[in-house]
């Protein structure tokens, strides 16, 4: 499962999951990998420097966004240190699901940035949540207080949502109210 940012992958995912799905999440896999005292927390400081470390001495992971989405060098420098064992570790996720004997039938792995680094091909069925960039937008500024410029940046750095779309099998349109994602989930869960 793929999207643009805050098109609502979380949501999705959680209403996968209520349906008896298991759900990985990239992006919680980069939380731990990346957490205070972890060797990529460590090689990400000292790619970045001071600036993007907490008073704890953790990441300060609002300022290395700052950073990364108004730097696309910066940008590419995480990414390179941040998406080898991110994949590393989804992949040894799904051969472990695949060799087990009993459980949830479906894995839904979310990846935010799926087709952006090529691994499309690692799964049976790609669903997209889409949402129009008005609501991404909106969504942005409440959740992060980003400014609108802010948040189309962020936006902009991704594919076009709509080139993810066609690429898709299912598509979940998330722009309205959260009923009207359940059932797209059923449809879609039905019929992978």
């Amino acid at each position: 499962m793929t999207g643009g940012i805050a098109t609502g992958k979380s949501l999705v995912a959680d209403a996968f999951a209520a349906r008896g799905a298991q759900v990985l999440s990239a992006d919680a896999i980069a939380r731990d990998l990346t957490a205070n005292g972890r060797p990529l927390a460590s090689e990400i400081l000292g790619a970045f420097g001071d600036d993007v470390r907490a008073p704890d001495g953790s990441l300060d992971r609002a300022m290395l966004a700052r950073c990364i989405f108004s730097d696309e060098t910066a940008r590419k420098r995480l990414e390179n240190l941040v998406h080898p064992p991110v994949l590393m570790r989804i992949r040894a996720e799904i051969e472990a699901f695949r060799n087990r004997s009993e459980g949830s039938r479906v894995l839904v792995v979310e990846i935010p940035l799926l087709y952006e680094v090529g691994i499309e091909d690692w799964f049976d069925r790609i669903v997209v949540v889409a949402a129009e960039e008005s609501v991404q937008v909106r969504r942005l500024q409440d959740r992060d207080g980003l400014q609108e410029t802010e948040a189309r940046r962020r936006i902009a750095v991704q594919w076009p949502l709509a080139e993810k779309a066609d690429r898709a099998d299912f598509v979940i349109w998330n722009s309205g109210r959260p009923e009207d994602v359940e059932w797209q989930v059923d449809r879609a869960l039905g019929a992978i």
